[in-house]
């Protein structure tokens, strides 16, 4: 009886490890889905703030130091060359280069050189005082500087006049950004006035000097960027603010993956898992750009690797996987 039992005992358990087989392979076998990593064109973008002008404006500025007695002309009008801008107060003027000469040790340097070379007779300024001041150029008037009353050196702008019709954004570039930005990049824009919509222009010069501006309470370096707008920014006005970016010509290629395809484990090193002969085998990766729907891998697999779609499917480094069949 015994024997008969030893005979007939490994048949029973063959016949199990047949049945149980199939059950335990699937369970040991994570089905997933496959993917190869993709290539993505990405531009890096230097971004900047600004406003806006006009394409060609023409800064108008007094010959003489004088006292403005009122405008001629108003934002919007249009002027030719030789058209009075604004008036002068010669009585006032008159008066105050006076003051200035009997207090030269308070005298404005910009005022220096043009007061040395007349005497300070009331008969001779009333002669050399300009009765008007006059436009440069002819064009639309886009804005007006020193109010009535008040004294337009050399140096200030009293009114400013375009020329043309395309408006062009002044950005400021920071030192440290602006020696990858080139004539005919991309630029996007948006400005303050108009929300979230964008418009694109071209960068048209890139200035041969920095400057120092006052950001917040410190000093920046920045250089400023021109760039001209498309023509269908009709609804922008000169003097908006504006925020760009500007993009590179020269796009590169990145490899990306879904979000789905990367883990992270509890030292906080990021990987990936890779088919290879049946298993999935963990790669460590480095992630770089994130866009919507998935992250550029700047290292850590090559572009004809197979990856695992669901990495959190699996279990342990090694796992035994196959490709999920389609639904």
């Amino acid at each position: 009886m015994k024997k008969g039992l030893l005979i007939v005992l490994p048949t029973i358990l063959v016949t199990a490890i047949c049945f149980l087989l199939p059950t335990f392979v699937s369970s040991a076998v994570t089905p997933v889905s496959f993917l190869y990593p993709t290539q993505t064109n990405v531009s890096t973008g230097v971004l900047a703030t600004g406003r806006l002008e006009k394409q060609m404006q023409v800064d108008v500025t007094p010959d003489f130091p004088v006292v403005i007695k009122e405008y001629a002309v108003y934002p919007g009008d249009t002027v030719e060359a030789g058209d009075v801008v604004a008036y002068v107060d010669v009585v006032q003027t008159k008066e105050m280069l006076l003051t200035l000469a009997q207090t030269a040790s308070i005298i404005p340097e910009e005022y220096k050189d043009v007061i040395s070379n007349i005497s300070l007779d009331e008969s001779v300024l009333s002669s050399v005082i300009p009765s008007a001041i006059y436009a440069s150029a002819g064009g639309t008037v886009l804005s007006t500087g020193v109010f009535a009353g008040e004294v337009a050196s050399t140096t200030d702008t009293v009114a400013v006049i375009a020329r043309g019709e395309e408006l062009v954004a002044i950005l400021e570039v920071d030192e440290s950004e602006v020696e990858s930005v080139e004539v005919g990049d991309r630029v996007i824009i948006k400005a303050s006035a108009t929300g979230s919509k964008q418009y694109g222009g071209l960068v048209a010069e890139v200035a041969p000097a920095a400057q120092q501006v006052l950001a917040g309470t410190q000093q920046q370096t920045v250089v400023q960027v021109r760039a001209v707008l498309s023509s269908d920014a009709k609804e922008l006005r000169p003097g908006y603010s504006v925020s760009a970016e500007i993009q590179k010509k020269d796009a590169k290629a990145v490899l990306t993956v879904p979000y789905e395809a990367v883990l992270q484990d509890d030292n906080g090193e990021e990987y990936v898992y890779v088919y290879e002969s049946g298993r999935a085998v963990r790669h460590n990766v480095v992630t770089g750009e994130e866009f919507a729907d998935c992250v550029a891998i700047v290292s850590g697999i090559e572009e004809d690797d197979i990856l695992i779609g669901e990495a959190s499917l699996i279990r342990r480094d090694g796992a035994f996987v196959t490709q999920k069949e389609a639904s």
